[in-house]
């Protein structure tokens, strides 16, 4: 082993200064300083925090007293970053630049925090080789520092994955530092509280650790943001499940984590070997498994979705291989997000509420021109009037109930009913793509659109070559600035037919007709060619299993019964369905065939 291995050090700034110019380095001093922060005003206390924190971690300060300055600082800034945090939470996927700015300050004040912790650390390192009066008192002040530097870059990569960005430069790097120099004086074990993280139970620094190492291997750019904070607030009980193992003969689904490294935790079957492996560790993760194995099987846990748990049950126990090829391009298509925007574009640019009617003008053209009585009444209005017409009919203008006012009263009232309360804007966005398969899309989103969606959003999606619009999921995103965002859209179906959708009571309808009633859901063709059957889509916790629901398409039914869900998302349910009445086309087809009625010709 080289001397660096033997003793790791830590990366930590220059000290510079004698003392801090913003306050006396003085325990109650700052605390009383801290008290004064204008909490009202959030750029004012944010500023004074940031300039402190940057001038504690330039000042030479004993070991013992700065931690007490930073222990005084910390909530203040777990608080502040709290406060920052609604200006970029839910932000469209081109995030704006201010927003994406108040980001990059939340990180670099956790950063500047988790800096000073190191330096701590270091310098009770330094002092306890110097001296031998007070060693386990050192290493007592060492072990919490280190456990606090874990725990604040931790949230900042909580936080990174949280947007669907990249971690910060050097940030696994620093991770591994510091859990390499933990483990070289003896101090992985020691457990602490931490107030302000919420724990409940002292954790010890080789579990914040390997909670670091299971948020970097959860896939979090396939994750919706509420799911992703679920499982970083269940990672502090879980880490009790995971442990780590020295690294020897690692299968391809082991995840594995060079200490050495800038890398994060990565599949064995991506990993690069290096020549030395004393400093790689495999995440052993049975014990997490099987207990979330048991959650997924015990349906009184509601906390986690059956679908997010399977997520991370693949997450942490097998490699995916790519099952279609990826095509380079650069062409365009049209997106549309989310049902409304889709069951619009699907059913011919139509308002929902004519759409769930079925009963346009088009509509009562059709029935003139198919009914021989009001077709004669029409052709009345047209032919030229005379003596002897007039003489055989009544006049029309002799009762108010004439053809002409029957019409116009029933247009009136319709397009009271048709035209909603409050207009919708629906709109496509033209976007460029990535690359292709057979299984989806990588897209890159516009700079200019501040259309808002995360993972598991429903999504529209027209090539310029079809006049039909297919129908996909977003599965990952990925950020890498404020201008640059990347998307994956996985193809549930090459086409769609929009339905309105309401529950049956069994088997019946309410009498009270009203277009509130309908859901709008996409009924997913069968294709026989890989064996899908049809599958209808519907907004999330709207609809659920063995439920009948009447679908009406322009005036037309159909029936069925949702059977097994397939997939959940927070915008979407994937039912398998059964149909109960046939549509009325089909009924009609059925009637039409010439040896139905063989029976009925001996007895007429």
């Amino acid at each position: 082993m080289t001397d660096s291995e033997e003793n790791p050090a830590l990366e930590i700034p220059a000290q510079h200064l004698d003392a801090p110019g913003f306050c006396a380095a003085d325990s109650q001093m700052l605390a009383n300083w801290a008290s004064q922060l204008p909490r009202g005003n959030l750029g004012d206390t944010s500023r004074q925090l940031f300039n402190g924190l940057q001038e504690l971690n330039h000042c030479r300060l004993d070991a013992r007293l700065r931690f007490e300055l930073q222990e005084v600082l910390r909530p203040f800034v777990f608080s502040v970053c709290g406060s920052l945090a609604v200006h970029y939470h839910n932000q469209p996927i081109v995030m704006p630049s201010q927003a994406f700015q108040i980001y990059l300050l939340s990180q670099t004040m956790q950063i500047q925090l988790a800096m000073g912790y190191q330096i701590v650390a270091m310098d009770a390192a330094h002092n306890q080789r110097a001296f031998l009066v007070g060693k386990s008192k050192l290493q007592s002040l060492m072990a919490q520092a280190l456990h606090r530097a874990i725990t604040d870059l931790g949230y900042t990569l909580f936080r990174g994955y949280l947007i669907y960005s990249e971690p910060d430069p050097s940030l696994w790097r620093h991770l591994h530092q510091l859990y390499r120099f933990a483990k070289h004086h003896g101090l992985s074990d020691r457990k602490f509280k931490d107030m302000e993280t919420g724990q409940v139970y002292p954790t010890s620094i080789e579990k914040c650790y390997i909670k670091t190492l299971l948020l970097g291997s959860v896939r979090s750019n396939q994750l919706r943001q509420e799911d992703l904070k679920l499982v970083f607030d269940s990672l502090c009980e879980w880490v009790s499940l995971v442990q780590l193992a020295d690294y020897d003969c690692a299968q391809e689904d082991n995840i594995v984590v060079n200490l050495e490294s800038d890398e994060p935790p990565i599949y064995q079957a991506l990993f690069l070997e290096p020549a030395q492996t004393d400093n790689c560790r495999i995440l052993s993760l049975e014990g997490l498994l099987n207990h979330l194995g048991q959650q997924l099987s015990d349906s009184a846990d509601t906390t986690m979705s059956p679908d997010l748990i399977k997520h991370l049950m693949i997450s942490w126990s097998s490699y995916t291989r790519r099952t279609f090829m990826r095509m380079e391009t650069s062409d365009h298509l049209l997106v549309c997000v989310g049902m409304a925007n889709l069951h619009y574009f699907s059913a011919n640019e139509t308002e929902f509420e004519e759409f769930t009617r079925g009963r346009t003008h088009n509509t009562f053209q059709l029935e003139i021109e198919a009914n021989p009585f009001l077709r004669n009444q029409a052709r009345m209005k047209h032919e030229e009037r005379d003596v002897w017409n007039t003489a055989s009919r009544p006049q029309p203008s002799a009762t108010n109930l004439a053809v002409e006012s029957i019409d116009n009263h029933i247009r009136q009232f319709e397009q009271q009913l048709v035209t909603p309360k409050r207009p919708r804007h629906y709109e496509n966005h033209q976007v460029s793509m990535v690359n292709v398969s057979a299984g989806g899309y990588a897209l890159q989103w516009p700079l200019e659109t501040r259309a808002r969606l995360t993972n598991g959003d429903i999504v529209g999606i027209r090539e310029s070559r079809h006049a039909n619009w297919s129908v996909g999921i977003v599965s990952w995103i990925r950020r890498e600035d404020s201008e640059i965002a990347q998307l994956g859209v996985k193809l549930l179906s090459p086409s769609t037919f929009p339905y309105a959708a309401r529950v049956m009571n069994r088997g019946k309808v309410s009498r009270q007709e009203s277009s509130d009633d309908f859901r709008r859901v996409l009924l997913l063709p069968e294709i026989k060619l890989i064996g899908q059957p049809p599958t209808l889509l519907t907004p999330a916790l709207t609809f659920r299993e063995k439920q009948t629901l009447q679908l009406v398409q322009q005036g037309r039914t159909l029936t069925v019964r949702l059977k097994k869900m397939i997939c959940s998302t927070g915008a979407i349910r994937q039912f398998n369905i059964e149909v109960v009445d046939k549509p009325w086309q089909e009924k009609y087809e059925n009637s039409s065939r010439a040896d139905r009625f063989d029976t009925l010709w001996n007895s007429l």
